[in-house]
């Protein structure tokens, strides 16, 4: 249960007053606290997303050029942005540049990529992942968040970057 914590003067005053200049003659009187039950935040079901056990390539098709980088699961997490093991994290590893404005937890569209070989060794969307994804320019049905799409090494995989726009 959530609560919001409210100074209140004394029940003799009527009226909250704006704690100002003019209100300086309230330090003197015993504050109270009221306490209001808030609705509480529906929480997310967590997933358990399966890290990859082989290691495996990722191409990363961006601005015309192909980038080959080597994911080894002994290795992982290369650092902290999407779920462990993300085409995010392996790409920022090897040094490709997708945008991730949240961080990498599924709150914008903006590591949205295109997955051209290999998806069905990616995990299953999940519904935070298909929500963002809604507003996600170029979408496809191979199109996943970076942050959220963990490959599970089966296959080698080729993900297309988007180009972002106005570049």
């Amino acid at each position: 249960m959530n609560f919001v914590f409210s100074p209140q003067a004394d029940s003799s005053i009527q009226e909250p007053q704006p704690w100002g200049l003019d209100s300086l003659d309230m330090m003197d009187k015993p504050l109270t606290w009221e306490m209001r039950d808030m609705s509480p935040i529906k929480a997310i079901p967590f997933h358990t997303i399966a890290t990859p056990r082989h290691p495996y390539t990722i191409t990363f098709l961006e601005r015309g050029l192909a980038h080959k980088a080597m994911v080894d699961p002994s290795h992982l997490p290369y650092g902290n942005m999407g779920l462990l093991g993300s085409i995010l994290d392996s790409a920022l590893h090897a040094g490709i540049d997708i945008p991730h404005l949240c961080g990498g937890v599924a709150s914008c569209s903006t590591c949205h990529v295109t997955i051209s070989q290999g998806i069905e060794s990616c995990n299953e969307a999940q519904e935070a992942e298909v929500d963002q994804l809604e507003d996600a320019a170029g979408r496809s049905l191979q199109s996943r968040l970076a942050c959220q799409c963990v490959p599970n090494g089966a296959s080698a995989i080729v993900v297309t970057v988007p180009t972002p726009a106005g570049s």
